[in-house]
């Protein structure tokens, strides 16, 4: 028997897999995994709309992402969470997510993605950078101190989303 390997068109990729059904869902599937690593329950999560200049920003102070983990952050189907007998956060609640989708839901409404992250876990702040349509993105450690925790954040935000 012949076998056809599934695939996704060249330029497709963040298009495809972020094909939610509205600018709330993508905006829902962030905060959750911004809340998804909180370290107490009385981390904040900040969302920030600049309307004027098309970025939303959303900022948690939870264990940010590990090296490792940006390696496969594209990984559709990977997720870190739910592994064996981890299906809650630090914070005892239950993890909302462990597709490893949420966060190309950004591309429904943006066409770049920028990440700020320190990684307890690494003790390393990195800058993650993501557009549309290159089914890629790069990274890279930096000097600079980020705050504990991740920053997303989408810029050329679609006006009508």
């Amino acid at each position: 028997m012949k076998e056809v390997r599934a695939n996704i068109l060249e330029g497709k990729y963040e298009e495809i897999l972020a094909a939610v059904q509205s600018p709330v869902i993508a905006l829902t599937e962030l905060i959750k995994n911004a809340a998804d690593s909180c370290q107490n329950s009385t981390d904040p999560i900040v969302v920030k709309i600049d309307t004027e200049n098309r970025i939303i920003e959303i900022k948690d102070s939870g264990e940010g992402i590990c090296e490792k983990e940006i390696e496969r952050l594209g990984e559709a189907g990977y997720s870190s969470k739910m592994v064996g007998a981890h299906t809650v956060s630090p914070i005892d609640n239950p993890l909302s997510g462990s597709k490893g989708l949420g966060l190309l839901t950004a591309f429904f409404i943006s066409d770049t993605l920028e990440i700020e992250t320190f990684s307890v876990r690494d003790q390393k702040s990195y800058f993650i950078m993501w557009k549309k349509g290159n089914q890629k993105f790069s990274y890279d450690e930096t000097t600079e101190s980020y705050d504990i925790g991740t920053k997303i954040v989408l810029k050329n935000v679609e006006e009508q989303k």
